[in-house]
């Protein structure tokens, strides 16, 4: 039976026997005083009724109130509650009512107990303050009527059973609510789960999409820069045109699942609207060309402040909506407006449009023209290609700004799009140039030369790769391997800039641009980190230390110039050219499984005997670096995590630098693994590694091998000393790693004097450190030395040095 279905059981506790026998017979009246009443209702005529038997099962009389508690103990043990309790308040000897009323309750808070008593001694107010709730205790005085206790059993009978189901009804929807919330939260887990999974994936395929994509292109800009004619020149103009297109669908899809999923983060960093408005004029000049159109730009003052925010997504807006435009205007006019709504002391509202006379739109066509992959004109026979993300990216990327974007347009009337966002400003004192296309603005890197930039790097692959790029812009590099001997190249000699890595033994990046900025005169010098570390968050934490900006491994040279020159503005000089420039091998030169050998060779400014050279590095140096790791992750020691993670990083950045792009994500993931702690993962993410490192390294060896035929160190003019001199003093002059394989060379043909011997660890140690400026006045100190008129010396100042020598001989007027 269940407890809902119990009829109600009753306790009564008096001393009185008399009393309890009355309590029998009103609330148990036996079938033959039922019979005997009924008769003589009957025979008297009273109108009486005869009493109706309580549904009560169990009715339990006590004298005194310790053996009332001991039998509603009994009682709950088993199942079966007392629902009533009817209790005399004065009971000598053992405890009294009210004592019985409150131990009751703290067995049973559910019983409804009624207090009886001929006493006024014992006032209401003073006993519902011991024995709560309130609502489930009542007072009867004696004498009572055998209606009033019949009367307060049914009613308190048909309370305490509706209550105890209401209960029940209550924990059972509770029951309910709690499995439904768990199936939800399995459910919403799930959801999660698979959101997740479909983020990672679009990443993924975007990434291994992206890979033959780079290659594409980039063999198609080349292929194009060989200068084809014809049908060749036409597929390859093709070709390139439809690859950029494809991967343009590529970053419309992983953005739309970036914001879809969460997980796209906007910047907050400082930008002139100007600069962005210049370059949508530069993209779209040839769609303009192609067309009887004509492209205006409006702006208020208060748009050429430099304002504060995500410069790229601004521009990504503007793209879309500019783009659409035109695809859709044959002939008239596309118009941008920027005009300011709202102007404090700290913060501008812009409101932009982007008006056209094109086709036009219906109101039917306007109200889902912002779904995800839907366009106004979805017939087969369409003219207008696209995806239809693009609007709907702009308007989730213009509400994660803070804005709406809305559009009015009317069928062969045009279309106008608007939408208002509020940036924090500084305001500059410059004068408002007008927007147009002007090639003086377009980037330019010649302004870099006679740049002096502190590189600090700890691997020596990476510094190569580094140095190379920045040497052939014309700037002087100087190299500190990690933070310390960066604080000791600042306090030697003055820089205009300093490209910091992050992860480096004794003092990293982070530790090192704190310092710096502590010192006097150092709160203004652009520090910019050029580190492996290429997520969001980790550009944050370079900005949150005191650093200016921030430049990913694999480096790219039009990104390091271009944030180069964006910290330093003015520095004109003079163009530069190129002192070396190797042929870029033939096609069937490029057949190298997990390398790509044009993207590294095209990073060094196509100089394939400085690639040679840093492959046999890389060669060296990953399999001393896999050894150690390997041997890092057997101890599982968790003090040794940050050198097994330093050590990954350093293997991503050497990877990245050469175009060894399967090593390069394989170590990436390998280095999430350990940050996230997934030791489960570890092995296999190893052994990955592993074979991708051993992969690049056969394809670098057979790329060596190509070369075995030529002599690693060509001299130009015989094998004497004296020309051994003059060639190394021609690579150190344009800082050429060729000098250290040419250094070793030499020191086997130099007769080893005690003054020869004083000046070669110093010039060995020069070079291992890529100082060729001082290499070149030790080379000359040790001509001297040898006694070889060689060089004709003036004093001068120096890169490294205050006072220097400038070296000069015939070769050199």
């Amino acid at each position: 039976m269940s407890p809902l279905d119990l009829p109600m059981r009753i306790l009564v506790v008096d001393d009185e026997a008399e009393i309890l026998d009355a309590y029998r017979q009103i609330l148990m009246p036996s079938v033959q005083q039922g019979h005997l009443l009924h008769m003589a209702n009957a025979l008297f005529n009273t109108g009486r009724a005869s009493p109706t038997p309580l549904p009560i099962t169990d009715c339990r009389f006590f004298s005194q109130g310790e053996a009332a508690v001991s039998a509603a103990g009994e009682a709950l043990q088993e199942g079966k509650p007392f629902g009533v309790a009817f209790l005399d308040i004065r009971m000598p000897p053992g405890i009294n009512g009210v004592e019985t009323a409150v131990r009751l309750r703290g067995l049973d808070k559910e019983i409804l107990l009624v207090m009886v008593t001929g006493y006024s001694d014992h006032e209401p107010e003073t006993i519902t303050t011991r024995i709560p709730p309130v609502d489930k205790l009542l007072f009867l005085r004696k004498p009572f009527h055998p209606a009033e206790i019949r009367q307060l059993a049914h009613a308190l009978g048909a309370r305490w059973s509706l209550e105890r189901k209401l209960g029940d009804y209550q924990r059972h929807l509770e029951e309910t609510v709690a499995a439904r919330s768990e199936e939800l939260q399995q459910a919403l887990a799930k959801a999660m789960a698979a959101s997740q999974a479909k983020s990672n994936f679009l990443a993924n395929m975007s990434h291994e999409i992206r890979t033959p994509m780079n290659a594409i292109i980039g063999f198609a800009d080349l292929a194009l820069q060989s200068q084809p004619s014809g049908k060749l020149l036409n597929y390859l103009s093709k070709i390139s045109t439809a690859s950029q297109s494809l991967l343009n669908i590529i970053n419309d899809i992983l953005d739309y699942s970036k914001i879809e999923a969460g997980k796209l983060v906007l910047e907050s960093v400082p930008f002139y609207l100007k600069d962005s408005l210049d370059r949508l004029l530069v993209i779209f000049e040839p769609s303009l060309g192609a067309k009887d159109l004509k492209l205006t730009i409006q702006v208020s003052p208060e748009s050429c402040y430099l304002l504060q925010g995500d410069a790229i997504r601004l521009e990504q807006i503007l793209l879309n909506l500019v783009g659409n435009a035109i695809k859709f205007t044959r002939r008239g006019e596309v118009a941008i407006h920027v005009r300011t709504l709202h102007l404090s002391e700290e913060r501008v509202s812009l409101e932009w449009s982007v008006q056209d006379t094109g086709i036009g739109m219906s109101p039917e066509q306007v109200q889902g023209l912002f779904q995800a992959f839907n366009q106004a004109d979805t017939s087969t026979t369409r003219k207008f290609g696209g995806t239809g993300l693009g609007l709907a990216i702009s308007r989730r990327l213009v509400e994660l700004m803070g804005g709406s974007l809305t559009v009015e347009s009317q069928p062969a009337r045009g279309s106008r799009f608007t939408f208002a966002l509020e940036f924090p400003y500084q305001k500059v004192e410059t004068e408002v140039v007008s927007l147009k296309k002007n090639t003086e603005n377009l980037p330019s890197w010649h302004h870099l030369v006679g740049v002096r930039v502190l590189l600090v790097e700890d691997n020596a692959i990476n510094y190569q790769v580094g140095n190379e790029i920045l040497t052939n812009g014309g700037m002087d590099v100087t190299w500190a391997r990690n933070g310390v001997e960066a604080l000791a190249r600042l306090s030697e000699s003055r820089f205009d800039l300093i490209l910091m890595d992050i992860q480096m033994p004794e003092m990293d990046g982070y530790a090192t641009t704190l310092v710096i900025r502590s010192l006097p005169g150092m709160a203004d010098l652009p520090i910019v980190a050029m580190t492996a570390h290429a997520m969001n968050e980790d550009r944050l934490k370079s900005l949150e230390v005191g650093m200016n900006d921030h430049v990913s491994k694999p480096i790219s040279r039009q990104e390091l110039f271009t944030t180069i020159s964006k910290w330093l503005p003015g520095k004109v000089v003079c163009s530069y050219q190129p002192t070396e420039s190797d042929a870029i091998p033939s096609q069937t030169d490029w057949a190298t499984p997990g390398l790509d050998f044009p993207s590294a060779l095209q990073r060094i400014n196509g100089k394939k005997s400085l690639l040679f050279t840093l492959f046999r590095e890389f060669q060296q140096e990953t399999s001393s670096m896999v050894k150690n790791l390997v041997h890092l992750l057997e101890q599982n020691h968790p003090d040794d995590r940050e050198q097994t993670l330093r050590l990954v990083h350093t293997v991503k950045g050497m990877a990245g630098n050469v175009s060894a792009y399967r090593v390069f994500e394989s170590s990436q993931r390998l280095e999430k693994i350990l940050k996230q702690k997934q030791d489960e993962q570890i092995p296999l993410a190893l052994q990955e590694l592993q074979e991708n490192i051993h992969q690049v390294c056969t394809s670098m060896e057979a790329l060596l091998a190509q070369e075995s035929g030529e002599e690693e160190v060509s001299l130009a003019h015989g094998e004497g000393l004296e020309q051994l001199i003059l060639d190394l003093d021609l690579m150190l002059e344009r800082k050429n790693v060729k000098s250290i394989a040419l250094w070793e060379k030499l020191q086997q043909a130099l007769t080893l004097t005690p003054s020869v011997m004083e000046v070669l660890p110093q010039l060995s140690e020069h070079l291992s450190r890529y100082n060729f400026s001082s290499g070149r006045l030790l080379l000359r100190e040790l001509t001297q030395t040898l006694g070889l008129p060689l060089f004709q010396e003036t004093t001068t100042i120096d890169d490294d040095q205050q006072a220097g020598t400038h070296i000069s001989d015939d070769r050199h007027p």
